[in-house]
């Protein structure tokens, strides 16, 4: 009954991937970025209700789905963005750990002192092995700077300036 589950949940998440994401890259990501990422999608979309986040959460088995989410007004909610995300959950929760949750950190920094060299300099020093990782945290930040979402115009640009920023660094 598990692996039927299992087996599910992998079929369901290859269907779910956001359009515009690189499928290498979706196959890499685990079920909570893949919840992240197709979160924004929905956003996009304009559906901020918290019951399809719950339902997002069953089709990727990304039981800890409340950590990345926050409520306005009873039933509204909405993905955090890299800056509200802040330092909190680096190291532990859903996401600590992954490269999503480093390139959402990198882009926090670099919105934060408007110099893309800092969030660089975060990826190099927090991933390990960022040289392998490069060109997979160049696709995160292309798809998270493409993001149209009021709330997301700040981080939206320092991910368009990070991914310029490493495409020049050849790592």
């Amino acid at each position: 009954m598990h692996r039927l589950i299992e087996q599910a949940s992998q079929v369901a998440s290859r269907e779910l991937m956001p359009r515009g994401l690189d499928p290498s890259l979706w196959r890499d990501l685990g079920a909570h970025e893949r919840f992240y990422l197709k979160g924004l999608e929905t956003e996009q979309r304009g559906e901020h209700r918290s019951g399809v986040y719950q339902e997002l959460s069953k089709g990727f088995a990304a039981n800890a789905w409340h950590d990345l989410v926050r409520e306005k007004r009873g039933q509204v909610a909405c993905l955090l963005t890299a800056t509200e995300m802040g330092a909190r959950s680096l190291y532990t929760g859903p996401l600590a750990g992954t490269l999503l949750r480093h390139v959402l950190m990198a882009v926090r920094l670099t919105a934060r002192t408007a110099q893309p060299s800092q969030g660089l300099a975060w990826l190099q020093k927090e991933v390990e092995n960022f040289d392998m990782q490069h060109t997979k945290a160049i696709i995160l930040l292309e798809y998270l700077g493409k993001q149209p979402l009021p709330h997301w115009k700040v981080d939206a640009e320092a991910a368009r300036l990070l991914r310029g920023t490493l495409m020049n660094a050849g790592v």
